[in-house]
């Protein structure tokens, strides 16, 4: 079953930024933890402050609540890191309402370091981390504090009703409102989540601290990553940020069309994928050259990668490399690695893609997925990637001139000694890929098996949006 995700919808995501205040810009500064293995640089203030009661933070700490602050991912960098360790609770643990979230900590002290909210859970967060107590700065006390998950605190431990209402009380969690004060004069908060909804950042605020889709939920710091992480989970710099080498913030104003995008949640096979889609698609992606979105078609998914995905799951991908040419979302090569492939490699012509591919894998911990630029039209009967076990071209025969490309590198990628699945749903132009493929690779009687795909739902160009259909017809072709 598929469904566009109710946790995150765009709104939730990149358009949503945080603000800096550019009347008082703050000065970089550094933390450390107890034994000063782990050093964090951050580059403003924090935009929310929280005091959580949840069951998952005392567990994690050891104390009776947990204080974090919250601050843009890009506005950080860690100078050390080496000792730093990521704990991710599994769904069984989840007993509290609290979402999961990536909790880093020092190996070497056991200091609480800071925690990130990842797209596979109910509040993604891409471009924030929460910083524990011991990472805060002096200006970040007092700053939109409330408190979060009070129902779940023991009973030996009191709550300062002040900043709390009665009813219901200020914070996230159970079923209560969150209660943001509407008070112009006060910096706006950044707090996701909750049945109120997520509170309306500044819109015409032209400074923000932006990443590429690419950097997306990870940590940030000097080169060498820690050996401790997840290799998808942490970005190393060959050099400090320009903030952090200048003294001064530097802020990006414009953003790519990439930066905005939509997590959507598939089930393959019994397999829990999630996919980075651009967030507002339009009929004109990938067909008006002269627009900035001209690069972004296949960023929506298409029925085929879903038959792909699944054709795939019938195969053993332990050991394997797989790659995926026409990636759009990349569905296959998320689920390929989600379910043991060795090395997945997701290639298209549009950069822009291929970023919210590779922030998915990153925010998944997918760290054997990266990602190729190959286009099929310039490098026809030319294979992306040597030494390919399975390859997959998903929902590609929209022309007849882009189906005889395809069918062409599939057939360098069936000659170097690659099992191929060629999927399509759109039956215009089957009988010239098959032309073309005979032509390259002669065999008789080929063809395309119907299959059925349930539950669907998908971006559909022609109807402007999302459509649910209980099934859908799609042809998958077997190259084996």
């Amino acid at each position: 079953m598929i469904a566009a995700s109710a946790i995150s919808p765009a709104s939730r995501l990149p358009t949503a930024r945080p603000r800096v205040d550019a009347a008082a810009p703050p000065k970089p500064r550094a933390a450390s933890c107890a034994c000063g293995s782990v050093v964090l640089h951050v580059n403003v203030s924090a935009l929310q402050t929280v005091h959580c009661h949840c069951r998952s933070c005392r567990r994690s700490t050891g104390a009776a609540f947990s204080t974090w602050g919250c601050v843009p991912l890009a506005a950080t960098y860690f100078s050390q890191w080496e000792t730093l360790s990521v704990y991710q609770r599994s769904s069984r643990e989840c007993e509290s309402r609290s979402p999961r979230a990536n909790r880093y900590f020092c190996s070497k002290c056991g200091c609480s370091v800071a925690m990130t909210y990842p797209a596979t859970g109910r509040w993604p967060e891409p471009h924030s981390l929460w910083l524990s107590a011991a990472f805060l700065g002096d200006d970040d006390a007092g700053i939109n504090v409330i408190h979060m998950y009070p129902e779940e605190r023991p009973g030996w431990c009191d709550i300062d009703r002040q900043g709390c209402d009665d009813q219901p009380l200020s914070y996230m969690g159970d079923d209560h409102v969150c209660e943001i004060p509407d008070d112009e004069d006060r910096a706006f908060a950044l707090v996701l989540g909750g049945t109120a909804g997520v509170p309306q950042l500044d819109p015409a605020h032209d400074e923000a601290f932006l990443l590429p889709p690419s950097e997306c939920f990870r940590l940030r710091g000097l080169a060498p990553a820690p050996p401790k992480l997840p290799g998808s989970a942490a970005l190393a710099l060959e050099a400090p940020p320009d903030w952090a080498q200048s003294g001064s913030e530097t802020t990006t104003a414009d953003a790519t069309v990439a930066d905005d995008f939509r997590v959507r949640t598939i089930d393959v096979a019994g397999t829990t994928v999630s996919i980075f889609e651009v967030a507002d698609p339009t009929s004109d992606d990938g067909c008006d050259t002269d627009s900035p979105r001209s690069a972004m078609c296949g960023g929506v998914l298409w029925p085929g990668s879903r038959a792909a995905a699944e054709a795939l799951a019938e195969m053993s991908l332990a050991g394997r490399t797989v790659v995926e040419i026409g990636a759009g979302t990349g569905l296959c090569s998320l689920a390929a690695a989600s379910m043991g492939a060795a090395e997945v490699v997701a290639t298209d012509a549009s950069p822009g893609v291929l970023e919210l591919i590779e922030a998915a894998a990153a925010a998944q911990d997918l760290g054997v997925v990266r990602t190729q630029v190959f286009d099929f039209l310039g490098d026809a009967a030319a294979s992306p990637v040597r030494g390919v076990d399975i390859a997959v071209a998903a929902d590609l025969l929209y022309t007849e001139e882009i189906t005889r490309a395809v069918a062409r590198t599939c057939a360098a990628l069936k000659t170097g000694g690659a099992a191929v699945i060629v999927t399509d749903s759109q039956r215009r132009h089957r009988d010239a890929f098959l032309d073309e493929l005979d032509r390259c690779l002669p065999q008789a009687d080929r063809e395309f098996e119907a299959t059925t795909v349930s539950d669907y739902t998908g971006w559909s160009y022609p109807d402007a949006g999302d459509v649910s259909v209980e099934a859908i017809t799609v042809g998958v072709l077997r190259l084996m």
